[in-house]
């Protein structure tokens, strides 16, 4: 549809003056049409922001369209192992937005959470909730009950095996609009070239040398192109 009001406008600078007004007056009634879309109203970023909250690294907010997670929305994280820094990847961001007020859910980690850490980086761990042992049904229920639930303010999610049908995921990113949380899903690479109907995707690879460089890739993002790539240190 842009490409075809792109070359109604070029027309229209080809045209003669004097039937200038008349198509401007067409054009203007077109363009006011709900299923046109302009690239000039487009979401700007500032716009953008009020959907999403920083990640708490300016190299990753910068190849972000939102310059963040997008919140109300499912953000897909798929690594090449586990345990390379995907935690602390969202530590800051779930942080800032417990600050407001909300409690934090980890379904089906693989892992006991460090309490330190969770601590170091500013969660009151008091109000962290974890559900563990699952069965896949039951998982899926627990995730769309958390996600819809107002008074939650991050979710964290480990399906019980790696694949997800399209419909399952579909329906956790549909369940994430009805409240207002910060939520994440991990899962493995090898998933990658699945369809995913996940706002967000990145994958994250890890190199290990004095100290750890996870590179990060963009797969998917909500208003903006795919194949963003950045590298973030941890010590």
């Amino acid at each position: 549809m842009q490409a075809i009001v792109m070359s109604f406008l070029s027309s229209v600078q080809n045209l003669s003056q004097t039937n200038s007004v008349d198509l401007r007056i067409d054009l203007e009634s077109v363009l006011k049409r709900s299923d046109i879309w302009q690239g000039s109203q487009h979401n700007t970023k500032q716009t953008a922001q009020q959907h999403a909250i920083s990640t708490g690294y300016s190299k990753l907010d910068d190849i972000l369209h939102y310059s963040g997670w997008p919140l109300n929305a499912l953000t897909e994280i798929l690594t090449t192992q586990q345990h390379i820094g995907e935690i602390a990847l969202v530590l800051p961001s779930i942080a800032e937005k417990m600050k407001s007020g909300g409690v934090l859910y980890l379904i089906e980690p693989p892992f006991n959470p460090y309490a330190p850490a969770w601590i170091n980086a500013g969660i009151d761990i008091t109000q962290m909730f974890i559900i563990k042992s699952c069965q896949e049904q039951d998982w899926l229920w627990a995730s769309e009950q958390v996600m819809g639930n107002k008074g939650v303010a991050c979710c964290l999610f480990w399906p019980p095996k790696d694949h997800l049908s399209n419909k399952r995921l579909k329906r956790l990113q549909l369940a994430s609009k009805q409240g207002s949380s910060l939520n994440f899903i991990f899962r493995q690479s090898s998933v990658a070239n699945q369809s995913s109907p996940a706002s967000l995707r990145l994958i994250l690879t890890s190199n290990v040398s004095l100290e750890i460089e996870m590179e990060i890739e963009v797969l998917k993002q909500p208003g903006g192109w795919n194949g963003q790539r950045t590298s973030i240190h941890f010590s």
